[in-house]
């Protein structure tokens, strides 16, 4: 016991010398500038006042005359007390740990020290934060942060084995101020395609890319009238091209639906695929998923109408029964034929997504290659409908095939884009489940494609593609990248990737006997994690950690665009999404931000005005053969809802774009109501020619007296019948002109 107070009587008077050291040191400086200030217009050099701090006695006594100084005393005790406690914590160990990851007995994780990121091999080396303008002269490569105030800039020929990334990031992470927007505005010789979920990022550097020299997309999945069109039957060469189409545009809406019945999923596909091949080999210039929707409510009524038209098809096209859809329909056919209708109307509920105006004008043509994006510098922005699944089928199709073309523009380039890409895939999961990711992540740095994965937690990327599949993906990301950590799920995940390691701690212990006691301090080594999971949960919001292979994990500070870029993204740099493609086509802008049948047209016919009145047309059809052909009176009220329904939609058109409407036709009308009027005026004359020709031939010798203008003519009855027949035909052919 006696020890054992030596030993703390040592550490609080070892603490408290120094407490007064640092006591004394805070007075003298303090002092002194309280002295000088008032004097400062004195000093006629810095050596008069190196020379007077030489004396500091004097100082503190001079400076005891002044009461500012005189009231920082009440405060002094406070500031000793504290700094006692701090050292004499420090002395005895006591409520600190110290890390130990050289001695390594229980783990060896630790932080980078500066010198191993700033190697070159990995990151470039050190480049001080400068002004915005010089920052954006940096070598180019992805910016992840900042450490002692010098960029972290993954460069071009980094060692590390992919550029593939993996961020996650709550809401509210600075995933797209800090990430996102600070690499699009640093990229200056890649591609980019970039998912934009608010359609803020298009809207923040669309005219900043342009000025950059880049083409500028915007492919719109949440309003489709402000988009360049996307037809992904552009890109079916092959048979297996379909397959994949028809795949994951079934998998990502049947799944939901049906609870992902194998049997179900597969049937649908093969039918699909089916529709696919026929339409895009026989009806080449109409070949979108329109059409196809078409065929199949058209001839998918009953069973035997659909395999009556492929057996049409095998009998009259020269191929035969060779034809790629006549054999994939064959696959269908073997379905009992309960299941086969089922199967019909089952892919019709999948494909009626596609059957609304705004969709079938979107997906009637392609305004630019998927191909081009590695040919040629361009950034396509990709404008995703908020917490929306119901265009999960195409988005994933777009990006599968993405993948696909770049690949085939690599391939035919001895395996190398002739212009590298960077992807940057925010709120990933709702891109729905694109075919074979996993393996597209393992395979793409060899052809110069580099990845960014971006979720807000780990149990969104596992709901959309279960664990072990999500496991690959962040296993191919060389970078893996921590911005904020909202749920226990990813903070534990992180706090075991990260590691363990060796901290050193002290512990006292003391004994007693009849002779008497004793005090003993001892070191000890033990295991935690270098960032516990809640520890990770409390990380400051400006900090993040970046975890690369191979590497020890670094704590970085976040690149803010606004203060890494500050003044690069004005307000006069932005542009609506609703005007930019006017703005970039050369149109005019409108005052308001709705587009007329004229701006539609412009957009390269972008809409069809009159396609609603077809779908009508088929609807109405459609009930007078349910009446016809049922008794059920469920159906027939379902078919008459649908045409009010539709009825409704044209009824519900805004009267401005009705004006266009009637603007557009309005001359084409005037002339077919002109000639429609002359060929009634010769119609109402002919009768009267022909009962005088009558008259003439039975001898009466009466003949009807007719009033006519100068240019009408009297017939007989050959050259009337060859008249009316002559204005039938003009009639018609009036009217297929207007």
């Amino acid at each position: 016991m006696l020890t054992r107070l030596k030993e703390t009587k040592k550490q609080v008077v070892g603490a408290s010398l120094i407490g007064l050291i640092f006591l004394a040191v805070f007075e003298w400086v303090i002092g002194t500038i309280i002295v000088w200030v008032p004097r400062i217009n004195e000093i006629e050099s810095i050596d008069n006042v190196l020379l007077e701090m030489k004396h500091p006695i004097d100082i503190i006594q001079s400076a005891l005359k002044e009461p500012v100084f005189v009231s920082l005393q009440y405060v002094t005790p406070i500031l000793y007390v504290l700094c006692v406690v701090k050292l004499y914590k420090v002395l005895t160990g006591k409520g600190k740990y110290r890390t130990d990851a050289a001695y390594g007995a229980f783990g060896t994780a630790r932080l980078a020290y500066p010198n191993e990121v700033f190697n070159n091999r990995a990151f470039v080396k050190r480049t001080w934060n400068q002004t915005p303008q010089k920052n954006l002269e940096n070598k180019p490569g992805l910016i992840f942060g900042l450490i002692d105030n010098k960029p972290v800039i993954l460069h071009e020929k980094t060692k590390i084995p992919n550029r593939n990334v993996f961020i996650v990031g709550s809401p509210g992470a600075g995933k797209t101020q800090s990430y996102i927007l600070t690499n699009i505005i640093h990229e200056k010789e890649r591609s980019i395609v970039v998912t934009d979920p608010k359609g803020e990022i298009m809207e923040d550097t669309a005219r900043l890319k342009m000025a950059q020299g880049y083409k500028v997309k915007v492919i719109n999945f949440k309003n489709m009238l402000y988009s360049d069109r996307y037809n992904p039957l552009d890109y079916l060469d092959r048979e297996i091209q379909a397959e994949q189409v028809a795949n994951t545009v079934v998998k990502n809406s049947s799944e939901s639906r049906n609870g992902g019945d194998p049997f179900w999923i597969k049937a649908e596909v093969a039918l699909l695929k089916t529709l696919l091949l026929y339409v895009k080999k026989e009806c080449p210039e109409d070949a979108n998923m329109a059409n196809v929707r078409k065929i199949l409510t058209t001839h998918g009524q009953t069973r035997e109408e659909m395999d009556a038209f492929f057996d049409e098809l095998a009998e009259n096209h020269p191929e035969g029964e060779d034809h790629a859809a006549y054999q994939s329909y064959l696959d269908v056919k073997m379905a009992e034929d309960k299941v086969r209708g089922s199967i019909f109307v089952s892919l019709a509920m999948t494909l009626s997504k596609f059957n609304g105006p705004d969709v079938r004008s979107f997906m009637k043509t392609s305004d630019f290659l998927l191909d081009d994006i590695g040919k040629e510098k361009m950034i396509v922005y990709c404008i995703l409908p908020v917490a929306d699944s119901t265009w999960e089928p195409l988005i994933s199709t777009f990006f599968s095939q993405l993948f696909q073309r770049l690949y085939e523009v690599a391939d035919l380039n001895f395996n190398k884009l002739p212009v590298k890409v960077n992807l940057f895939l925010d709120e990933f999961p709702n891109l729905g489940r694109i075919p074979n990711y996993e393996e597209i992540l393992a395979t793409c740095r060899s052809y110069g494609i580099s990845a960014s994965t971006i979720v807000q937690s780990l149990g969104q990327l596992i709901d959309k593609y279960n664990k072990e599949k999500a496991e690959s993906i962040i296993g191919n990301c060389s970078l893996r990248y921590l911005l904020g950590v909202g749920d226990h799920l990813t903070a534990n995940y992180f706090s075991k990737l990260i590691g363990q390691t060796t901290v050193e701690t002290r512990s006292t212990s003391s004994s007693k006997s009849n002779q008497g006691g004793s005090d003993s301090t001892s070191q000890n080594y033990s295991g935690r994690s270098l960032f516990t999971a809640d520890e990770l949960e409390r990380m400051d919001e400006k900090e993040g950690i970046l975890l690369v292979s191979g590497k020890y994990p670094m704590k970085l500070n976040k690149a803010f665009q606004f203060e890494f870029f500050q003044g690069i993204l004005t307000e006069d740099m932005q542009v609506s999404r609703f005007e930019f493609l006017r703005e970039r086509d050369g149109l005019p802008l409108q005052e308001d931000q709705k587009l007329t049948l004229e701006d539609m047209i412009g957009f390269g016919e972008s809409v069809e005005p009159l396609s609603l009145f077809d779908q009508i047309t088929q609807n109405m059809e459609k009930v007078d053969r349910i009446i016809g052909d049922t008794t059920d009176i469920q159906q027939v009220l379902s078919a008459v809802d649908t045409l009010v329904t539709d009825l409704s939609n044209i009824s519900s058109e805004d009267d401005d774009q009705n004006e266009e409407i009637e603007e557009v036709m309005s001359p084409e009308q005037q002339q077919l109501d002109e000639h429609m009027d002359q060929l009634q005026n010769q119609l109402s004359i002919a009768p009267k020619q022909e009962e005088a020709l009558e008259a003439e031939d039975d001898g009466d010798g009466e003949v009807l007296e007719l009033d006519q203008d100068e240019d009408e003519k009297f017939y007989d009855s050959e050259d009337l019948d060859k008249y009316l027949l002559e204005l039938e035909e003009d009639e018609e052919e009036t009217k297929v002109n207007i």
